[in-house]
């Protein structure tokens, strides 16, 4: 997808999901990754919903692998950021498994995500 897609795409997207009130801001930088990721990421989230603020960065070395997809799954981290950030910054003791929470966390979007594209025929 080209960068003016992409932005065109979220935005779009960030309206269907009630996400106007929301300031999201999209960039495109060059991802490293570390080489025991075995599948690297071609977009991160950073929600901050305490002051409705979020950050979409799309690895700019492969937006041809950007679709909707992953825009979808990108927004779906801002709608769920406030969960997230309990998990993640709950006590270990809390979280028997507090080192797979973020997993947990990646599943369950994955799985909205699946079922969203399904509903609208992507």
């Amino acid at each position: 997808m080209t960068k003016q897609k992409i932005i065109t795409r979220t935005k779009f997207w960030q309206d269907k999901f009630g996400l106007q009130n929301w300031d999201i801001s999209i960039y495109f930088d060059k991802f490293g990754v570390s080489d025991d990721v075995k599948f690297p990421a071609i977009a991160e989230t950073n929600a901050h919903p305490t002051y409705l603020l979020a950050t979409i960065s799309f690895d700019k070395d492969h937006l041809d692998e950007v679709t909707e997809h992953t825009i979808i799954h990108e927004l779906l981290h801002i709608i769920l950021g406030e969960i997230h950030s309990y998990i993640i910054t709950s006590p270990k003791e809390l979280l028997k498994n507090g080192n797979h929470a973020q997993n947990h966390i990646e599943k369950t979007i994955s799985v909205i995500e699946r079922i969203i594209s399904r509903l609208i025929k992507i």
